[in-house]
C-alpha cells in the first residue's frame, strides 16, 4: 500500500486516460486527457466534490467533529454530501423545496440526510 503525502492525493480515485487514438485520427498535435469520474458512492462527479469540501473545512478548522453540515440541495450533490457526512460522522441537513418528489426525499433520507 502506498504511503500518501496528503489526503488530497486520494480524494479523486478515478483514472486519467490519454486519448491518443482520438488525437491521432483527427491530426491533433497536442494530447487530450480524459478524467473518468464514475467510481464514487453515488456514481456522480459530485462524490469527490463533497468529500473534498468536508476535508478542506476540517483541515481549516471550520468543521469540528460531530458538527452538522447544512446545504440547500436535493440533487446529486445533496446525495453525495449525505454519503460523505455519514462516513465522516457529521449530521447532514438538506434544505429542499416543498414540492420535491417523495421518492427523492426518501432516497436522501436513506442516505442519512435529515430533510428540512
Amino acid at each position: 500500500m502506498p504511503i500518501l503525502r496528503s489526503y488530497y492525493q486520494d480524494v479523486y480515485r478515478s483514472p486519467v486516460v490519454r486519448l491518443d487514438g482520438y488525437s491521432g485520427r483527427h491530426g491533433l498535435t497536442s494530447s487530450i486527457l480524459a478524467y473518468l469520474d464514475f467510481g464514487g458512492a453515488t456514481g456522480t462527479s459530485k462524490d469527490g466534490l463533497a468529500e473534498t469540501m468536508l476535508a478542506f473545512a476540517t483541515e481549516r478548522g471550520a468543521l469540528q467533529p460531530g458538527m452538522p453540515v447544512v446545504e440547500v440541495s436535493s440533487g446529486s450533490f445533496g446525495a453525495a454530501l449525505a454519503v460523505s457526512c455519514a462516513t465522516t460522522g457529521h449530521p447532514c441537513i438538506l434544505v429542499v423545496p416543498s414540492n420535491l418528489p417523495i421518492a427523492r426525499r426518501q432516497r436522501l433520507q436513506e442516505l442519512g440526510a435529515k430533510i428540512v
